[in-house]
């Protein structure tokens, strides 16, 4: 099995969309990712991923620059609560 991103497009961005983390997780990641995939659309800095496990959709990832251009960040990070404990963000 294989890890891989996927830029989100057409094909794949509604079914990255109705992942979800846990009930209980949900206090810490309460955002959906209609939301982050909405925002990455107005946000010049920020490109959106869909975390791939061989051909499933597994997760959404976040990539992009501050401001300043050099420094990077992560944001969002999830796996679908159907795949976590398998340590596929530590891979990734």
């Amino acid at each position: 099995m294989s890890i891989q991103l996927k830029e989100l497009d057409k094909a794949n961005w509604l079914e990255t969309a109705n992942l979800s983390v846990s009930e209980k997780q949900k206090e810490f990641f309460p955002i959906p990712n209609v939301y982050w995939i909405g925002i990455s659309r107005y946000e010049e800095h920020t490109n959106l991923y869909a975390i791939m496990l061989d051909e499933t959709i597994i997760g959404l990832i976040g990539l992009g620059y501050d401001e300043d251009g050099v420094s990077g960040f992560i944001n969002p990070l999830m796996i679908d609560v159907n795949y976590q404990g398998n340590h596929y963000a530590k891979k990734l």
